[in-house]
């Protein structure tokens, strides 16, 4: 897994996840997974999204989980069209379950 941990305590077999990463020019890249190890490792390799790859992966800063896809897709969509003042509140809201250990690498 490129170094990644796996990491427990949140049940990843169902559903679909929203993630934020912050990109090495501190932009913020938001994507939709169902298994989110799995795509920041590829985000990580510089195999995932064409823009993390030339950006470069920093941190995982944001992550919550939906019961489908398409309305995980619905809020990534959403926050996409959103600022950065908007999405950095975000990170911070008690919607993010995104856990400190998580953020360790």
């Amino acid at each position: 897994m490129n170094g990644l941990k796996k990491f427990k305590g949140i049940d990843d077999n169902t559903g679909c996840w929203l993630y934020m990463i912050r990109c090495g020019n501190n932009a913020l890249y938001t994507g939709v997974t169902v298994d989110y190890n799995r795509r920041w490792s590829e985000h990580k390799s510089g195999s995932g999204a064409r823009y993390v790859a030339a950006h470069g992966f920093v941190e995982p800063v944001f992550l919550q989980k939906f019961e489908t896809k398409g309305l995980a897709m619905k809020e990534e969509n959403f926050i996409k069209k959103q600022d950065k003042m908007y999405k950095e509140e975000l990170i911070k809201s008690p919607l993010n379950i995104l856990t400190e250990e998580m953020k360790k690498w």
